[in-house]
């Protein structure tokens, strides 16, 4: 494949775990299943049992059967994650947001749009307080709230946090991190790891 930079690399395992090198940074193991990686320059193109990863530049997108979750150059955040049990969706724009919740007995919706501030929440409200527009507490069935100034957080049967360029995620189901250049995805199934600044990928079953 010498003298390609666009290489697409298809494998099909047998019966026994097989490791596969990749011949660029990042390896994949699998048993029996179709896996199908594609590497252009520096970005990755990852198919394997339902779940896509995908990066295009700075952008970085992952899809796995209820979780769709999407990075842009900008730092831009978009996720959203519904299980049946669980429902979250939560969008960035600069530093403004909007988040929707429905688990933990509880049905809230938050924005910040400039100098707004809407909360709505369908459940039981234990605690609310609010200093301006910039903080806001409240307790509402199983989940806590938070935001104060650029960071957002909510903890209970999920958890999210949020302070501008971090990204945190975790219900019963998955776990998902974008810390600095690194991000890292965990399901029931798999484990996918990858780093923006080296381009370093992985992805491993449970």
């Amino acid at each position: 494949m010498a003298g390609f930079s666009r290489r697409r690399y298809l494998f099909v395992a047998g019966s026994t775990l097989t490791a596969l090198a990749i011949g660029v940074p990042g390896a994949a193991a699998q048993t029996g299943d179709r896996l199908d990686y594609e590497r252009n320059g520096r970005d990755v193109d990852f198919d394997f049992e339902g779940l896509t990863f995908e990066t295009d530049s700075d952008d970085v997108e992952l899809q796995d059967g209820f979780v769709d979750f999407e990075r842009t150059s900008s730092d831009e955040i978009e996720l959203s994650v519904d299980s049946g049990s669980t429902s979250v969706d939560f969008e960035t724009d600069g530093d403004d947001f909007e988040l929707s919740v429905d688990a933990g007995g509880a049905q809230l919706d938050v924005e910040r749009d400039d100098d707004e501030f809407e909360v709505n929440t369908d459940g039981s409200v234990d605690r609310f307080e609010a200093e301006d527009e910039d903080s806001v507490e409240f307790t509402a069935g199983d989940i806590d709230f938070e935001v104060n100034e650029d960071e957002v957080e909510i903890s209970g049967d999920v958890t999210l946090e949020w302070d501008g360029e971090d990204f945190e995620y975790a219900d019963s189901d998955i776990s998902l991190e974008f810390d600095d250049d690194d991000l890292e995805y965990t399901s029931p199934d798999l484990t996918l790891e990858w780093n923006e600044d080296g381009r370093d990928f992985e992805a491993r079953r449970r």
